[in-house]
């Protein structure tokens, strides 16, 4: 591959170690300063509290203790001459002293309540507190005061008249030692900050001095340490960066003027060659043709000046000759100058795309399959006729009668073409409605026993069909029907695919997952019982492959042995069992259908014995049937009539409810899809609100839906699917009508 020049690209990069290294040391070192501040902090507050107190001390000594004794702490000593010098005395100091802002007297009553006796303030002031006021807010270190007097230093802390840091001392009483009042002096709290922070600043600066003289070594230190360190780094870089390029699990190599210089195990492992095989190879040893290589070497490096990296899509070959899907991403080793090097990474994107495929074709099938299944519907309202009225002729013609002949042929033809459009609700994922305990080994023996079986050996003399059957195989539950039909179109279509001579192997097994297979969706642990037909014949290819489950897509014979219906159907049925397929093919030597179905423990169930025509004809019961097409409507009532009921027919939901508000029916026999109006569900339901517990049989073109369950839940009978046969519909209302309410 070619690799073109790359203009220079100069980039600044952010040393992300070292960045964090020198945020970590700011951090520490503003934790560091912001410590010592605080620290410093503290001693300085712890300093001023010191020197307050002596000073607050000799201003309350200062204080005439029997003037304070004659105070009553009520209205009546604002005439006393003892509470006006006190006054005066605390007015005088306070005014002296600008720290200070108030200076008070207090005392404690005997339930523990402060009030104040005298204070510093002017009567005038708005911050005046007369005698006996109480102090609601006084702190628990006032309170502590009177009860230990000990003279404290308290604050900050915040009453009706500011924050403050205070100094309590206590004056004891005269002749007892107690503590008669406590003498407070207030300074305002961002005063005491101020001071504190002045006493403070001085350590902190030489704190914070020495904390950046650190800083600065300890970042000279770094550098000095980087510098010695990044000469060892840059001489391990090209070991480590070569240990990543060896042990990463992705394909790595490096590519000069078209030729491999260098590859790792990962890109051995995926291309089957070894190291020395390919170095010095040119790269074009490894692409499809040489167009694919040109195309990609110009879509990948065109990229490369533009966005310094630049992926594109092709296929590789192995040394082997097998070609796998990889996406290549290329990015210049140099991203300072000009470079013809480059590093190319190769991820094996094969399975990933064959994923896709199977996901994409699940979708296709999805929507097909909703598209079929609408038609199917129409179809079977049509056909349903056919059926009923030819059976009624047969019923009418006497043997020996010329017509007989043509009303059976009429019959058997519309239960082909109901057979026709069964396979393609089953394809539609519409068709399986039973759920039987089913054994896979009985119905393969029950198909080699059928005249389809011998059929298909006649067309196909030549093919060997063998078997190679489990003992003890698990059972599954499901519709033995469609499981048979299933087996038949496998080995029909494995026959098929051979031209001449060639063998069918049909084989079953158990088998045990522990875990999930890888390509499966859901497809948990757990025991499965596994179905393989395999042919010698001729494969199928690739392009075939993605579209062999699509509907009516087939190679075969069209008249003769199908419809291009019947692998759309073994893909519908192995759904609706919760089954998984794997096709395994390769052209000239054949295919391999494996099919998983979860096991069950249960065992099969008897087979009952036909019914006898006596048990199901009716004895005069009336039938009221609910139908939206008028022929259907009529079809139910001759049959019904037939069978011995008396019958009478609504052409929708609506009429249904009418007629049984005024009437009354022993059973309703009513179809699911009803357009327009009301369908049968919402039908049953208003039908119950005025009949509770009416009986009714659901019919429909559909199989059984999620409408129709519920409308068992709410108590209807069983689930019959048009096109109906007599057997069919008159065991379903016998059984509803005799069953017990």
């Amino acid at each position: 591959m070619e690799i073109k020049q790359t203009p220079a690209r100069h980039t600044s990069r952010f040393n992300f170690s070292d960045g964090v290294f020198r945020i970590l040391l700011v951090l520490a070192a503003l934790t560091v300063i912001a410590g010592f501040t605080w620290l410093a902090a503290l001693r300085a507050d712890r300093e001023l509290r010191n020197d307050l107190l002596p000073q607050v001390r000799m201003i309350a000594a200062s204080v005439n203790t029997q003037r304070v004794a004659s105070l009553s702490g009520a209205n009546a000593d604002l005439a006393s001459s003892d509470y006006q010098r006190i006054k005066e005395q605390l007015t005088h100091i306070r005014l002296s002293n600008p720290k200070c802002r108030f200076l008070y007297l207090m005392s404690r009553r005997s339930n523990g309540t402060i009030i104040l006796h005298v204070d510093s303030e002017p009567v005038s002031s708005k911050d005046y507190s007369p005698p006996g006021q109480v102090y609601s807010e006084a702190p628990e270190e006032l309170h502590a005061v009177f009860a230990t007097g000990e003279a404290a230093v308290q604050g900050p802390y915040s009453d009706r008249w500011g924050t403050w840091v205070s100094a309590f001392v206590p004056l004891p009483a005269s002749g007892t030692g107690g503590v008669q009042t406590v003498f407070g002096m207030d300074i305002a709290a961002a005063d005491w900050m101020w001071n504190t922070a002045l006493r403070a600043i001085l350590p902190a600066a030489l704190a914070a001095l020495v904390v950046l003289l650190a800083l600065l070594t300890a970042s000279l230190y770094r550098s000095r340490r980087d510098l010695r360190d990044r000469q060892e780094a840059l001489r391990q870089t090209e070991a480590t960066l070569r240990s990543i390029f060896k042990a990463t699990p992705i394909g790595l190599s490096t590519v000069k003027d078209h030729v491999i210089q260098s590859v790792n195990k990962a890109w051995c492992d995926s291309f089957g060659y070894s190291e020395s095989e390919i170095i010095g190879q040119d790269t074009r040893i490894i692409f499809e043709n040489k167009a694919e290589y040109e195309r990609v070497g110009q879509e990948l490096y065109s990229k490369l000046p533009e966005r310094g990296i630049a992926s594109v899509q092709t296929r590789h070959r192995r040394k082997d000759g097998v070609l796998r899907d990889v996406i290549l991403t290329a990015a210049p080793l140099s991203l300072d100058a000009p470079s013809l090097e480059a590093v190319v990474a190769v991820q094996d994107i094969t399975e990933r795309k064959r994923l896709e495929e199977r996901l994409r074709r699940a979708e296709k099938m999805e929507s097909l399959g909703t598209l079929a299944g609408g038609i199917a519907h129409d179809l079977n309202n049509v056909l349903g006729v056919m059926v009923g009225y030819s059976e009624l002729l047969l019923e009418m013609l006497t043997e020996g009668n010329p017509l007989r002949k043509y009303a059976d042929y009429i019959l058997q033809s519309s239960m082909k073409g109901a057979a026709i459009i069964q396979d393609l609700l089953t394809m539609a994922r519409r068709g399986v409605i039973v759920s039987e305990v089913v054994n896979l080994n009985k119905l393969v023996s029950e198909y080699f026993n059928s005249p389809e079986f011998e059929k298909m050996i006649a067309y196909h003399p030549y093919v060997k069909i063998s078997t190679d059957l489990a003992e003890g195989l698990l059972n599954l539950k499901g519709s033995p029907v469609h499981l048979g039909k299933m087996i038949m179109n496998l080995v029909s279509n494995a026959a098929e695919a051979i031209s001449g001579s060639g063998e069918v192997v049909i084989r079953t097994e158990n088998r045990h997952l522990d875990k999930p297979i890888c390509g499966y969706e859901e497809m948990k642990e757990g025991d499965y019982l596994v179905l393989t037909v395999s042919d010698t014949g001729n494969g199928i290819s690739p392009e075939d492959l993605s579209k062999i489950f699509e509907p009516f897509y087939t190679k075969k014979v069209m008249g003769r042995s199908g419809t291009g219906l019947g692998l759309p159907m073994v893909w519908g049925t192995v759904k609706d069992h919760r089954g998984h397929i794997d096709v395994q093919s390769e052209e000239g030597k054949g295919s391999r259908f494996i099919l998983y179905f979860p096991a069950t423990r249960e065992e099969a169930e008897k087979i009952e014995e036909a019914a006898s025509p006596v048990s199901y004809r009716g004895q005069g019961e009336f039938i009221l049937v609910v139908d939206d097409v008028r022929e259907q409507r009529e079809l139910a009532t001759s049959m019904l009539e037939t069978l011995g009921y008396q019958v009478e027919a609504v052409s929708g939901g609506e009429g249904a409810v009418e007629y049984l508000r005024k009437k009354k029916a022993d059973l309703v026999l009513l179809d699911m899809i009803m357009d327009p109006g009301i369908d049968g569900l919402e039908t049953y339901r208003r039908i119950l609100e005025i009949r509770p517990g009416q009986k009714a049989i659901i019919v429909s073109g559909y199989s059984e839906t999620d409408r129709a369950q519920k409308a068992q839940e709410m108590g209807a009978g069983a689930f019959v699917r048009k096109p109906y046969i007599l057997e069919k519909i008159g065991l379903a209302i016998r059984q509803e009508l005799d069953r017990i309410s």
